[in-house]
């Protein structure tokens, strides 16, 4: 009896809106705790049979959602990788990963994991990186390899830690590097993003052709040069110099990687 969890009483209502938003995670491409939900959900569906109570296709919100959501990049082996990441997230011990981020050479971590999510088609990693000293957002795509190390329990997350600060953060606004004021020049077609995806901009001037340009200020300086460079010139880097200098440098060495490839 001491180590079974207490009881949970839930009312009908309760039990098919827990019942649906499992489901909704099922639908997440490469869910490393997939199977430990299945089980979850089988244990619903037999205290909803027992109880009586209204199957999930008789519910309304059951009929009205239909979600997937797909990873965009894969990455290597990627469902080993997320599997380990979340054993280690579950049983709190540390991970070496090889790491290769953007421009740079790949480099072994050790990462205490805090958290795991999924957004925009793309899996992150928050931990505290023992080589940074500091709290970091890792892509679990640009992971080479990843291990469990040492014993469970081995670490204990701040009692502060607040996942959503760093899930909803876009890539660019992470502390990577010192902040700097960057002004964005964006064309009518993506000008809807100067609220979506900069909503703490400041827009300092609308065009009579909707175009717009916003001050940003940024603190990772590679993830908007690879965001700018998604918009395939929709979007320009008016300042900083250095920064319209590190966006040409990565143009140009992209082009240089794909040298006498034939067109797609």
């Amino acid at each position: 009896d001491d180590i079974r969890m207490p009881e949970v009483h839930l009312a009908p209502d309760e039990v098919r809106t827990l019942q649906n938003a499992a489901r909704l995670v099922a639908g997440v491409d490469g869910f490393p705790l997939a199977h430990d939900l299945e089980m979850a959900l089988a244990k619903l569906d037999a205290a909803m049979a027992g109880a009586n109570l209204t199957g999930p296709d008789d519910d309304e919100l059951a009929h009205s959602i239909r979600y997937q959501h797909r990873r965009v990049i894969q990455g290597t082996d990627p469902d080993r990788t997320l599997a380990t990441l979340a054993d280690a997230l579950v049983t709190r011990r540390l991970l070496r990963i090889h790491y290769r981020a953007v421009g740079s050479d790949v480099a072994e971590r050790e990462v205490e994991p805090y958290a795991l999510f999924l957004r925009r088609g793309v899996w992150y990693l928050v931990g505290w990186c023992r080589l940074r000293d500091a709290i970091r957002v890792f892509d679990v795509h640009r992971m080479l390899a990843a291990t469990r190390v040492g014993k469970p329990q081995a670490f204990t997350p701040p009692p502060d830690f607040d996942l959503a600060r760093w899930r909803d953060a876009e890539p660019w606004e992470l502390e990577v590097h010192p902040p700097v004021t960057v002004r964005l020049h964006l064309d009518r077609s993506v000008a809807g993003l100067a609220t979506s995806r900069f909503p703490r901009a400041q827009v300092v001037d609308h065009s009579a052709d909707g175009a717009v340009v916003i001050d940003s200020t940024v603190t990772h300086r590679d993830a908007l040069i690879g965001f700018v460079m998604s918009l395939w010139g929709r979007a320009r880097i008016l300042s900083p110099d250095d920064l319209i200098r590190a966006f040409h440098e990565r143009v140009r060495a992209l082009i240089a990687d794909h040298d006498g490839e034939d067109a797609p």
